[in-house]
């Protein structure tokens, strides 16, 4: 059972209006609700609602079922009571926006250039959607406010809160869970990341939609690399590949490193296959497209809203084994990659690198790596030059 007696820092709202001398409370509450949606839009939002703070206590069988399956996901349960009401850890919110950005899909033609190529997930290409969209999100606020004239306490939340996201944009009907376990937004399709704003109006909550995105539809449980997504709607996180390459904490399997192939960060396959995603595919080809031309004029790619671009999605890891982690570290920063870590992104190179043994150069950054000061960086690049030498992994950490 998950413990409801764990305290948590109650955290508290930011005031959107400065140098007020009196606070003005909002009251034409449909007014001010339409205005914030019309902020998130503004900020690159494809789609945004109203949900109420305990949207997602409907699904708290569903996450405690989850977490007794899953023991390795500690942090999630240690705040798992705080995550169905975000009352539980900021009392002052009344009501929440939940917001869906749009972002990159689809996977470019591998480069032709000499060196050893690794593959990002759409989401953490380019610029770290962390910052970026907070950043948004904060300005689209402040100005929201400013055109009121109302003073409004908020708190933005990217990916930054113990909060069950996806649960809560369904609540507000911002789109449904489809077979790939993603939110699929109507129009929109699963290539989104959600942000909330925690907020002290009391806005009128949006209702679910009843809304069955996938139907006989099985696309995504055909093209799983790895059989993770089950008939039965269950979800074996422990070989899915996305969760091998970023939460994975310890040396990934030789039988999963091998069907991760060239993945660095993340894996997109049951959303490319989506056909809800068909229309943000033709989008990122369409930008990427634009951007190449720019960068052979020399311009500035242009970088929209959404980041429909291809920005980072393959990265030439052959000059990471030269840096010190602190090196390394300071390269990524600025990017989502920040958030893996140097060290297990270093552990996904050799996973990476291993799938390029016919190339020039991957057999040397290999060796590079068997030799890191980081026992769990010498362990995958070691398991990695001898797949065969033992019948079992080391767990060398």
């Amino acid at each position: 059972m998950l413990c409801e007696r764990e305290t948590y820092a109650i955290l508290p709202l930011v005031l959107a209006k400065q140098d007020l001398r009196m606070q003005r409370i909002p009251t034409d509450l449909d007014q001010v609700k339409q205005t914030l949606l019309d902020a998130a839009l503004s900020a690159g939002a494809c789609k945004a609602a109203v949900a109420r703070p305990d949207g997602a206590a409907v699904d708290a069988s569903r996450l405690e079922r989850w977490l007794e399956r899953h023991p390795d996901l500690s942090y999630m349960t240690r705040t798992a009571w705080t995550r169905q009401d975000a009352r539980r850890s900021v009392p002052a919110c009344v009501s929440i926006l939940s917001v869906a950005f749009p972002i990159p899909l689809g996977d470019p033609p591998i480069p032709q250039d000499k060196g050893i190529w690794a593959l990002v997930a759409g989401y953490a290409r380019g610029p770290d959607y962390h910052i970026w969209i907070r950043k948004r999100l904060d300005e689209a606020m402040k100005q929201a406010c400013r055109n009121l004239d109302v003073t409004i306490h908020y708190r933005i939340a990217v990916d930054s809160f113990p909060l069950m996201e996806r649960s809560l944009a369904v609540s507000c009907g911002l789109g449904a869970i489809g077979r790939n376990h993603n939110l699929i937004v109507p129009g929109c399709g699963s290539a989104v990341v959600l942000a909330e704003v925690l907020l002290d109006v009391p806005l009128r909550p949006d209702p679910p939609v009843p809304w069955d995105p996938c139907g006989t539809c099985r696309r995504c449980l055909d093209a799983c690399p790895t059989g993770a997504l089950r008939d039965d709607g269950d979800f074996d996180i422990a070989s899915c590949l996305a969760y091998a390459t970023t939460e994975q904490k310890d040396k990934i399997p030789t039988t999963t490193a091998q069907q991760a192939g060239l993945r660095l960060f993340g894996c997109d396959t049951c959303q490319l296959v989506c056909t809800h995603n068909a229309a943000q595919i033709r989008l990122t080809t369409r930008n990427a497209t634009k951007n190449k031309a720019a960068v052979e004029r020399h311009d500035e790619p242009a970088h929209d809203a959404s980041m429909s671009e291809w920005p980072s999605a393959w990265v030439d890891i052959t000059s990471w084994a030269a840096l010190s982690t602190k090196g390394l570290a300071r390269r990524l920063r600025g990017t989502a990659l920040a958030h893996q870590g140097p060290i297990r992104l270093l552990r996904n190179a050799a996973v990476a690198a291993a799938a390029q043994m016919k190339q020039s150069g991957a057999k040397s950054l290999l060796d590079a790596l068997a030799r890191h000061v980081n026992p769990l960086v010498r362990a995958q690049a070691i398991s990695a030059l001898h797949p065969d030498s033992t019948g079992h992994d080391h767990d060398d950490q």
